[in-house]
């Protein structure tokens, strides 16, 4: 019995250190397996990479394809190529085939000498009569018909100058929006921050009320400036998402992430000279002169319409009603139509009076394009100034915020001062965020006014 005992206190502690060995075999895999943890006595921050803003270039490349005003002027072309295509077509030769069946009452038949002292039947209608007749028409000369093709050429190109116009006007207003979107987001940011040291303040004010350093006026203070901080951040956030959302329509991008810090470039801008360079070749010119030679073109068709029509045609006929003749049978012609119509008259005052339209159109056009780029260029010397007057009150407001800050927390100034001071500080870095996105597009506009397009 004693033995037995034994024999299992041995087999128990077997067991026990083969365990042992097993879960430390298991610890040390786990423990190459692992990556070394190192005490540092603080809390690991974990980094999380803050989404940015995608550049405006993004967003330009996207609305090309994606806007809708784009969308339908590439339709428009397409359009156009097809009417130059039927009127080519109208202009090559037209076949034609007519077959009948006729089911007639009786059969009429001849009899006739054969000259040999007999006779022969000659069927002149027969009981079931069998017809068919093919035709070839071919256009010698037809002046409408030409010009039509030479008016779908210039259509076309009117089409292709008008939709590269609105491609700019496309890029024009993701421009704006983008940058309504920048400083939306910036603004947003400030009215963080801004709330954020307000409800700091409210803290130490009611902090100061407890030791008998604040009254009941000075927190009240304090809390609607909180509340007005909250409002401002309210409004911040609405203008950045109406933004996003005009960004979205416009080139179905997500205006999402932190808006970039702008480089912002207070040197002045070309010449005006060297910007007017663009503006005889700015897509809204170029797309008036296509419809102007496009109105010419229609024009000349119209006057065209009192040009005679010649056409050649070659028929052949087959029949079982020959009667003296035979089948088939074949005849070709040459016919000309010439045709007054008191309508065409009215047609072509129309049209000059369009052309004459057009024209003006153009001078109208070249007129608001040199215009643009005037405006375009003393808006940024204004927002030149403008921007550096926003940098340097935000630097003194800031200032004066934190010498502000620093009076109360030494008991020598007044809560009022301090929440009038952050106050100012708050509305001048919004007016600086403003003003520095205001410049960026501005200078932005320019460039796009001052772009030649391409050759309409």
């Amino acid at each position: 019995m004693r033995d037995r005992s034994a024999t299992w206190a041995v087999f128990f502690l077997a067991l026990l250190l083969s365990l042992g060995s097993i879960f430390g075999a298991i610890e040390s895999a786990l423990a190459e397996e692992a990556p070394p943890s190192v005490d540092t006595g603080a809390p690991v921050a974990v980094a999380h990479e803050v989404a940015v803003l995608p550049p405006l270039g993004r967003f330009v490349a996207a609305a090309r394809t994606h806007a809708l005003d784009n969308r339908r002027a590439s339709a428009a072309i397409d359009e156009e190529r097809a009417g130059r295509e039927a009127a080519v077509l109208d202009l090559l030769p037209a076949l034609s085939a007519v077959a009948s069946y006729t089911r007639n009452q009786t059969a009429v038949t001849l009899s006739l000498p054969d000259g040999a002292g007999g006779t022969r039947t000659v069927t002149t209608t027969p009981l079931n009569q069998v017809d068919a007749t093919l035709k070839a028409e071919a256009t010698l000369l037809d002046l409408p018909a030409i010009t039509q093709v030479t008016t779908a050429d210039r259509a076309i190109e009117a089409s292709r100058a008008r939709a590269e116009s609105t491609v700019r006007a496309t890029e024009r207003a993701v421009t704006q929006a983008y940058f309504d979107r920048v400083a939306a987001g910036g603004i947003e940011e400030a009215a963080e921050r801004a709330l954020e040291a307000s409800r700091a303040s409210l803290a130490v004010t009611q902090e100061r009320q407890k030791a008998d350093l604040a009254s009941d006026v000075d927190v009240d203070r304090a809390t609607a400036e909180v509340e007005r901080r909250a409002q401002t951040l309210a409004e911040a956030r609405l203008g950045r998402r109406l933004a996003e959302r005009k960004l979205r329509t416009l080139t179905g991008l997500a205006a999402e992430g932190r808006a970039p810090d702008l480089a912002v470039d207070l040197t002045p801008p070309q010449t005006l000279g060297t910007s007017l360079e663009g503006a005889q070749r700015s897509p809204s010119v170029l797309a008036a002169r296509a419809d102007e030679r496009w109105r010419d073109a229609r024009d000349s068709a119209a006057l065209a319409a009192f040009a005679p029509r010649i056409t050649a045609q070659a028929t052949e006929r087959f029949t079982n009603a020959v009667g003296f003749g035979t089948s088939p049978v074949w005849a070709v012609g040459v016919s000309a139509e010439w045709r007054l119509d008191p309508s065409a008259f009215g047609a072509r005052r129309k049209e000059r009076a369009a052309l004459e339209s057009a024209r003006v159109a153009r001078l109208v056009a070249e007129s608001d394009a040199a215009a643009a780029i005037e405006d375009a260029h003393e808006e940024v010397i204004a927002r030149i100034a403008r921007a550096k007057a926003a940098d340097a009150e935000a630097v003194a407001a800031a200032h004066a915020a934190r010498s502000a800050r620093a009076r109360v927390t030494a008991g020598t100034g007044t809560q009022l001062d301090l929440i009038l001071a952050e106050r100012d500080a708050f509305d001048a870095d919004v007016s600086r965020v403003q003003g520095f996105a205001e410049l960026a597009r501005s200078r932005a506009l320019l460039e796009l006014a001052s772009r030649p397009g391409g050759a309409p």
